[in-house]
C-alpha cells in the first residue's frame, strides 16, 4: 500500500512517504484560520430546492436509533438503506431496498439476531454497501468483534455473519466499513490494536479475509476516535483514507492499493 500524508492540524508537517518507497509528501496546510484564505461563501444562498418529497423506509415496528442509518446506491440505481431499532431487550439490524429510485421500499429484512448488539455511538454505525450482485452490512459491538453479513441484490438470503479480524490479537476492532471490488468481492477496513501498535487494516474476500496492514508507512497511530473511508476505482485500485497523530499532532493520511 502506498501512503502519502494529505495535511494535519500544523501546516508545516510533512508526510514520510510510502511504504513502497513513494518520496514525502508535504501536507496541504491546515483548516484553522489564515490557511485557507479569508474568503467565507455561504452554503445554499438563493438556491431553489430540488429534493422531490422523503419515503418512509422502516416498518414503524420499533424505535430506530438515532445515528443508525446509512444507505448505498448500487451501479443499477437500486437503494439499501441499513438502520438499527430498540428491539426490547437488544438491537436489531434492518436493511431495505428501493429499485423504483426511492420513491418505494420492499419489505425491512431483520438481519443480526438477538445475541449480537450493533455499536452505535458517534461515527459507529453499520455501513452497507452495494454493487448489483449482492449487498453487504457490516459493524462492530461493544466488544470490539466485527460482523460482516451479505446477501444477494433481493436483500433477502442474509446468513450467519463472517467475522473479521480474527486472525490478529488485538484489544478491540473499531470503524469498520465495506466495499465491493470490481470482481464482485468484498473488503473490509478497520481499524485494529495489536500489541505491536494501533493500525488500519484492510481484509479482503478473494484471501479468506486475511488482515493486510494498510498504516503501516505513516508515523504514529492512527486516531482512536476517527472514522476512517475506503472505496475502490473502478480499475479494481482501492484507496483508503484514515487520520493519524504522529506525537500529538493530527495529520490526514491517503493509502492506495494498485
Amino acid at each position: 500500500l502506498g501512503i502519502s500524508a494529505l495535511g494535519g492540524c500544523d501546516d508545516a508537517a510533512v508526510g514520510t512517504g510510502g511504504s513502497g518507497g513513494s518520496p514525502a509528501t508535504t501536507g496541504v496546510g491546515a483548516s484553522g484560520p489564515g490557511a485557507t484564505g479569508s474568503s467565507v461563501t455561504s452554503s445554499g444562498a438563493g438556491g431553489a430546492p430540488t429534493f422531490m418529497g422523503s419515503t418512509r423506509v422502516d416498518a414503524g415496528s420499533g424505535a430506530a436509533v438515532a445515528g443508525s442509518a446509512t444507505a448505498a446506491v448500487a451501479p443499477n440505481g437500486d437503494i439499501y438503506v441499513s438502520w438499527v431499532e430498540e428491539g426490547g431487550a437488544s438491537r436489531d439490524l434492518f436493511v431495505a431496498r428501493s429499485t423504483d429510485g426511492g420513491k418505494s421500499f420492499g419489505p425491512a429484512v431483520k438481519i443480526d439476531d438477538d445475541t449480537i448488539v450493533p455499536l452505535v455511538a458517534m461515527a459507529r454505525r453499520p455501513y452497507v454497501a452495494a454493487d448489483g450482485a449482492r449487498v453487504a452490512v457490516v459493524f462492530n459491538d461493544q466488544a470490539g468483534g466485527v460482523y460482516l453479513y451479505s446477501s444477494d441484490a433481493a436483500a433477502s438470503s442474509f446468513g450467519q455473519p463472517t467475522m473479521i479480524g480474527t486472525d490478529i490479537t488485538t484489544t478491540f476492532r473499531d470503524f469498520p466499513k465495506a466495499v465491493f471490488l470490481p470482481d464482485g468481492s468484498l473488503g473490509v477496513a478497520y481499524h485494529g490494536y495489536p500489541s505491536s501498535g494501533a493500525r488500519i487494516f484492510f481484509s479482503r474476500e478473494s484471501t479468506g479475509f486475511v488482515s493486510e496492514d494498510a498504516s503501516g508507512g505513516a508515523p504514529g497511530l492512527p486516531c482512536e476516535c476517527c472514522p476512517l473511508d475506503v472505496h475502490a476505482t473502478s480499475s479494481g485500485d482501492l484507496v483508503l483514507a484514515f487520520r493519524n497523530n504522529d506525537t500529538n499532532t493530527r495529520e490526514m493520511w491517503f493509502a492506495d492499493a494498485p
